[in-house]
């Protein structure tokens, strides 16, 4: 769930995860739900969805390279 989130951070937070959906069934050739169920339930994706991190104002690279270390892909 997103927390303490308003319009603006809403929408760079949904474009940052299907960037980062797109990225994984291209480069691991998951499915689109092993992908989806894989990001939103990473550490990554909850520090993404917590505005209070800022996490959201990095490029989706970097908040990729995160979730490829996290994961150890």
């Amino acid at each position: 769930m997103l927390k303490k989130t308003n319009y603006k951070s809403t929408i760079k937070i949904e474009d940052i995860s299907e960037l980062i959906v797109e990225k994984l069934v291209m480069n691991f050739d998951f499915d689109e739900q092993t992908a989806t169920d894989k990001f939103f339930s990473s550490d990554t994706f909850a520090k993404l969805s917590d505005t209070e991190t800022n996490l959201y104002e990095k490029k989706w690279t970097e908040i990729y390279e995160l979730l490829l270390r996290e994961f150890k892909l």
